[in-house]
């Protein structure tokens, strides 16, 4: 039988933990900036309305709720909420107006920075440029409200 190894104590389980703290202590503050900034971010829309999608033609409703492309291009969502909607057409653009018409401010978040904005006038219509690709929503802030989309591909 082999004689057991031999026992060195936490002496070297001290030194790695040591090690790992000031290793954890050596974060830039650049890092440290962005991780603030990120946390800060959380609670940023906490005040906004989230609108219900209410209509999406390119969902064809009936034999099985079945995917489809619009034989056109063109694509119509309706975002539907308490003090707010809002009805988009895509196509080369996003052309949409708030209902009730009102003025506002329209903004097209991406998911890390803002791609448009855009004032909707006295008739609640307003213009945006489509997006090349990826998760986007619409925050809507009026007089009134203040409401956002869920995330939607266009």
């Amino acid at each position: 039988m082999s004689p057991k190894p031999r026992h060195n104590g936490d002496d070297p389980l001290l030194r790695e933990l040591a090690e790992a703290q000031s290793a954890a202590r050596a974060v830039p503050e650049t890092v440290r900036a962005a991780a603030l900034a990120a946390f800060s971010w959380r609670t940023v829309d906490e005040e906004l309305e989230l609108l219900v999608l209410a209509h999406d033609s390119a969902l064809v409703t009936g034999a099985g709720d079945v995917r489809a492309a619009a034989s056109d291009g063109q694509r119509e969502l309706t975002f539907r909420g308490g003090a707010l909607s809002v009805e988009i057409e895509v196509g080369a653009d996003v052309l949409g107006h708030l209902v009730p018409p009102q003025l506002g401010r329209v903004t097209l978040a991406g998911t890390r920075e803002v791609l448009a904005e855009a004032d909707a006038d006295a008739l609640g219509c307003f213009r945006l440029p489509r997006p090349e690709r990826g998760p986007v929503r619409l925050v809507c802030r009026t007089d009134g409200a203040a409401v956002t989309t869920g995330w939607i591909r266009l």
